[in-house]
C-alpha cells in the first residue's frame, strides 16, 4: 500500500500496518515524502517499519520526467531522482519505482518521441549505476506507454521492472 505524501509518513506507515499489509510503498514526493524531510525522520521511519514488521519500497514522483526533451528540465529531474536514490537506504528502502513519464510519451512527433525514449534510457543508465553504489534497485513501473516503448526503456542493464496490473 502506498503512503499518501500529503499526510504524515509515520501515521501512514501505522495505517498500512493496521490494514494488514506486509509492506509500505513510501511515495518520495512533497510535501511529506520529500527526501529532505525523510532525512529528518529517517530513524523514526526505520523504527516504525521494524515495529510493525513491514518492509518498504519507494515510489518516485509521478511528475518526475527522466525523458524530457528539454535538456535543462531532464537534468533537473535527474538530480531529484539522484536525491531519492541517496535517501532510500537511509530509511530502509532497497527498491525504488520510477515511471516513464506518460505526458512526454504521448507526443505524436516521431523525432521528438525518439529523443524522449533515448533520454529515458540515458537517465536510467545513470540512475542504475548510482543505485548500485547505494545497494538499491531501480525499477521501471508500467503506466500507459506502449509495450514496445516500455520494453525499449526496460532493456537498460541492471534495471528491474514492476508490473502494476492496476495500470
Amino acid at each position: 500500500h502506498s503512503c499518501n505524501p500529503r499526510k504524515d509518513i509515520l501515521s501512514e506507515i501505522e495505517l498500512i500496518a493496521d490494514m494488514g499489509f506486509d509492506f509500505a510503498e513510501i511515495t518520495m514526493e512533497a510535501p511529506h515524502g520529500d527526501p529532505s524531510l525523510l532525512w529528518k525522520y529517517r530513524t523514526s521511519i526505520r523504527n516504525t517499519l521494524k515495529k510493525y514488521d513491514l518492509f518498504a519500497t519507494a515510489h518516485a514522483p509521478l511528475a518526475l520526467d527522466l525523458g524530457n526533451f528539454f535538456e535543462p528540465a531532464r537534468v533537473l529531474w535527474l538530480s531529484q531522482a539522484k536525491r531519492i536514490i541517496a535517501m532510500a537506504p537511509k530509511i530502509g528502502v532497497e527498491k525504488i519505482n520510477f515511471h516513464a513519464n506518460y505526458s512526454s510519451l504521448i507526443i505524436k512527433n516521431d523525432a521528438l518521441k525518439e529523443l524522449i525514449l533515448k533520454n529515458h534510457v540515458k537517465s536510467l543508465k545513470v540512475l542504475t549505476t548510482l543505485a548500485a553504489k547505494y545497494n538499491v534497485q531501480v525499477l521501471l513501473e508500467n503506466t500507459h506507454e506502449s509495450l514496445k516503448d516500455f520494453r525499449r526503456i526496460a532493456a537498460v542493464k541492471n534495471l528491474f521492472v514492476t508490473l502494476d496490473v492496476g495500470h
